[in-house]
């Protein structure tokens, strides 16, 4: 059943990766990063809740659909923002600083585990990245540039 869920969320980012590309490009980056951020922490929470496969199935569904944008859509917001001087500094950023999230988030979510349980650890780290998206919507609609340059509003 493992390697068939893993298969599963590797099909839906397949086919949600052109759709997703879309949205972004029609709605924009800032709202797709808002979207998929609610979808994943969304997913997050529920999963601890689902006690039977096809719930668990559901919300795993769910949360690959919207990591596929959550993974592309800052990707290609770097790239319409940051002069062409300095991408590759920035996607090189993008990338390392994602890697320490996931670093600190995963040590952080075990360590919240191990005080509480592996559900309300996954819940508060829903929680994080909830407010995390957040504060970037709010930080888009202030006009913040996120990159030399960007003097237009994301």
């Amino acid at each position: 059943e493992i390697g068939g869920i893993f298969a599963m969320t590797s099909a839906v980012n397949v086919v949600c990766t052109q759709p997703a590309a879309w949205v972004a490009d029609r709605f924009g980056k800032t709202l797709a990063i808002g979207v998929s951020t609610g979808v994943v922490a969304g997913s997050m929470f529920g999963f601890p809740l689902a006690t039977t496969l096809p719930p668990a199935l559901a919300v795993l569904a769910a949360w690959s659909m919207g990591g596929t944008m959550f993974g592309m859509a800052p990707t290609a917001l770097v790239a319409d923002v940051v002069p062409p001087a300095n991408r590759s500094q920035a996607l090189a950023l993008l990338r390392t600083t994602g890697d320490i999230g996931l670093l600190v988030g995963a040590t952080l979510t075990g360590m919240a585990a191990e005080v509480t349980s592996q559900g309300t650890a996954m819940q508060l780290n829903a929680g994080a990245l909830l407010l995390t998206g957040i504060w970037f919507q709010l930080a888009c609609r202030q006009g913040i540039p996120f990159a030399t340059g960007a003097s237009k509003r994301l």
